[in-house]
């Protein structure tokens, strides 16, 4: 049984960097290797190496009449390109809920240890996952803590600044702009 092509990338960065190569050959196909490189992040001794491969593959044509050299996706390639979309699409949506399921196991050893009232660090991406997950868990969001200035009094899950902040450090608290339910607000 013949096994997918997609099989020898060591990694999911490999996979993204061999697609973002194949997707900047298909929209630029005049580009120089240099070029290529920098916009990826790859060596230009990978970038040689993964044209060369894609060229013997029958993959990418090079037209070496125009410096720097032309490439084109062939019909083999354009295939090859949308399969390596797919897989790196499916490897997302794969990490997104491996992360979904351990924010969730710690979420609940938080509910297991008590209080159910919490101030979690950081108002990033990962809080966009953690307050619905808290919330299906009665884990009660009463404020966020982050060192970011730029988050400060934004509006995070429901949640929202002003920022408190400590003369000692930079860290800075916001706290809901709800009074927690069953008690007053002092504000």
């Amino acid at each position: 049984m013949k096994q997918p092509e997609t099989e020898r990338f060591s990694s999911p960065e490999e996979l993204a960097q061999h697609l973002l190569v194949l997707d900047l050959l298909a929209r630029e196909g005049n580009i120089s290797q240099r070029a290529l490189g920098i916009r990826v992040g790859l060596a230009p001794t990978r970038v040689n190496r993964l044209i060369r491969e894609l060229v013997g593959e029958g993959r990418v044509e090079v037209e070496d009449s125009a410096r720097p050299y032309s490439y084109r996706l062939t019909a083999r390639g354009q295939v090859y390109r949308r399969r390596l979309s797919l897989e790196h699409d499916q490897s997302v949506v794969q990490s997104f809920r491996a992360i979904q399921a351990y924010i969730a196991r710690r979420l609940q050893e938080l509910r297991a240890e008590g209080p159910r009232r919490r101030v979690p660090f950081g108002a990033g991406r990962i809080m966009e996952v953690t307050l619905p997950l808290a919330r299906g868990l009665d884990l009660e969001v009463v404020g966020i803590v982050d060192d970011d200035d730029a988050r400060q009094g934004q509006r995070r899950g429901g949640l929202v600044g002003p920022a408190l902040r400590e003369k000692s450090g930079r860290c800075a608290a916001t706290r809901s702009s709800l009074p927690p339910s069953g008690t007053r607000s002092t504000s």
